[in-house]
């Protein structure tokens, strides 16, 4: 069993409660020494509206293929002062290419009339390392702003994420009630 998502860009910048499309927020994210900035901070918790959610990204996509040595990889929207960070880091030679991150994502259960965390890291930064494909890192960020969303001004950002030696914990569920907990990562000893 694996994850495939796509969250809705608009919806995540500009949340309507009549509109049910699904939402990912990219809580907090760090690779290598560089901690990305929560520079959004007024998005909408979708299983709250009358709470904030501050957050590195808006994530549109999600997948994962369910084994515990596969990588995570995401798909997001991050602001100008992340789009620098990340032009430096694409753009360096990264050493030290562990990572550290949070995400929420979020669909409609339409049968209990509200959203729920559909795959998320329980409040827990999971730890990993950039995906290598030969001798390139799997991250990316866009270089011009993506004007799907004018308002704020965002970026396309990408990275797969290998596990970590050790053995953590995702998150998944079908509906409000429907849950499950998945390893992810293999420790050794």
């Amino acid at each position: 069993m694996g994850v495939n998502f796509d969250g809705s860009m608009y919806q995540g910048f500009n949340f309507k409660k009549e509109v049910q499309d699904p939402v990912g927020y990219l809580i907090n994210l760090k690779i290598g020494t560089q901690d990305l900035a929560q520079s959004f901070t007024e998005l909408v918790d979708p299983e709250d509206f009358s709470k904030k959610v501050k957050a590195v990204g808006v994530v549109t996509s999600c997948t994962w293929d369910g084994g515990l040595a596969e990588s995570i990889t995401l798909h997001f929207q991050v602001s100008t002062k992340n789009q620098q960070d990340l032009m430096v880091l694409v753009n360096s030679d990264l050493s030290n290419t562990e990572v550290e991150f949070e995400y929420n994502l979020y669909t409609y259960d339409n049968v209990e009339k509200k959203y729920f965390k559909c795959f998320h890291t329980d409040g827990k930064k999971l730890k990993g390392m950039v995906l290598k494909n030969g001798g390139n890192l799997a991250l990316s960020i866009a270089q011009y702003p993506d004007n799907s969303v004018p308002n704020p001004e965002n970026f396309a950002a990408g990275i797969s994420i290998m596990p970590a030696v050790d053995t953590q914990v995702l998150q998944w569920a079908a509906s409000v009630s429907g849950k499950k907990a998945m390893n992810w990562g293999v420790k050794t000893s």
